[in-house]
């Protein structure tokens, strides 16, 4: 019994350490500010109008998330795989990203590469989505602070967020779970 017990402890172990990592508030901010500085001058550089801001999206975190098992979903967003340049599709407003915790072969990307989701377009930037002008000139709404333009609304609001207390509780029972386990062995 106490045998089958260190097996199922183990087992579980295993499982919990092959789960992908989320990135933490700070990582996020800071991917998403060097996206938007580097989006910024792609758009200055190439006289592009319309160039939205990036907000980080946790509904496109926890897809990209479901996918470190290298099984890759269509949905309302663009897999960002090796390839940067998906990260001037021009109307994309919201990214979320995961770190594999194994290598995707089939892929071509190795154990702890970042894999990101941009939306809500799930097609690949064409030249009729540019409206060429000066920063910020060519927006369908409202500038934000950078010259970018703004969608409707940011999803990251500064405040934990749901998966964020998702992930927390379920660290805490796994860690209760392996505690109830060694104390019956």
């Amino acid at each position: 019994m106490k045998m089958q017990l260190r097996i199922v402890l183990l087992l579980a172990l295993g499982v919990h350490s092959l789960h992908s990592v989320s990135l933490n508030k700070e990582e996020r901010e800071k991917k998403v500010e060097e996206l938007n500085k580097e989006r910024k001058q792609y758009a200055i550089d190439n006289t592009i109008g319309n160039m939205h801001e990036l907000s980080y999206d946790m509904a496109l975190q926890a897809k990209a998330e479901s996918m470190s098992d290298c099984t890759v979903k269509n949905g309302d967003y663009v897999v960002v795989l090796n390839d940067k340049e998906e990260y001037w599709h021009i109307l994309q407003t919201k990214i979320g990203c995961t770190t594999l915790p194994l290598p995707c072969n089939n892929r071509d990307m190795p154990q702890g590469a970042e894999l990101c989701l941009m939306g809500p377009h799930s097609y690949h930037a064409t030249m009729d989505d540019v409206k060429e002008g000066k920063l910020g000139t060519q927006c369908p709404g409202k500038l934000a602070a950078s010259g970018l333009c703004l969608s409707g609304s940011k999803s990251e609001d500064g405040n934990s967020t749901s998966n964020d207390g998702i992930s927390k509780s379920l660290s805490i029972v796994f860690l209760l779970f392996c505690v109830y386990i060694s104390a019956l062995m």
